[in-house]
């Protein structure tokens, strides 16, 4: 083939089917949201097929893209959410007194209302084209390196309480902001990683020059 994109075709698969095992992974909240699945022999019929044969790769992408679309605009609404109970515990705290305190929560502010806009302008992509495009990718990069830097700083608030988990007594508000750090430590993994974004944004939005260690590919990515 002449990418590692050929060849694939879309599948749907019956989790409770013969030789499917699923296994639940815990990650660092000790929760286990996410699993691993294990296919051994397992048959699938042809009318389990999506699309044409060999024609995978487009619905797989434009599956992405709607995905990260609607994950943006639920992800705004969640962080406007999330940002103002942020600014309340650093006015608990008396921090919001530090001019450095007040001009990272403005910046966080700034950020929020982005997201929002920027899930509003790739679901106008979406009516106008038919798909999200790679701009997809930007929203999915964007909300990533915020999530983090937002629990980052909150456990900077807390100062020795940023320690402390869910189960102790003493945590600050039952250890919400300690097990939000942890868990979104893993989301510059899931959905696609960070670095997989990075290149989308630099060759398919910014016409950057592809990586030359990578297959050439036809059509855009997200």
């Amino acid at each position: 083939p002449d990418s590692r994109q050929d060849g694939i075709s879309y599948l749907l698969i019956d989790a409770h089917a013969p030789g499917v095992t699923v296994r639940p992974l815990r990650d660092l909240t000790g929760d286990a949201h996410f699993c691993e699945i294990f296919f051994d022999d397992v048959r699938v019929p042809v009318a389990n097929r999506v699309g044409e044969e060999n024609g995978g790769w487009p619905l797989v992408r434009t599956s992405l893209g709607h995905e990260r679309a609607a994950g943006a605009m639920n992800q705004a609404a969640l962080y406007r959410r999330v940002l103002d109970e942020l600014i309340e515990l650093a006015r608990e705290r008396g921090a919001t007194a530090d001019p450095l305190v007040r001009d990272r929560l403005a910046d966080f502010e700034i950020r929020v209302r982005v997201m929002r806009l920027t899930g509003m302008r790739t679901i106008a992509d979406i009516m106008a084209k038919g798909e999200p495009g790679p701009a997809s990718s930007t929203a999915r990069l964007f909300i990533v390196t915020f999530e983090q830097e937002l629990h980052e700083f909150a456990l900077d608030l807390l100062g020795p309480y940023g320690i402390l988990g869910r189960r102790d007594p003493h945590a600050v508000q039952r250890g919400r902001w300690v097990w939000g750090f942890l868990r979104t430590r893993a989301s510059s993994i899931g959905a696609g990683t960070a670095e997989i974004q990075r290149n989308t944004i630099a060759e398919q939005v910014l016409g950057l020059p592809r990586d030359p260690a990578m297959p050439t590919t036809t059509g855009r990515t997200s």
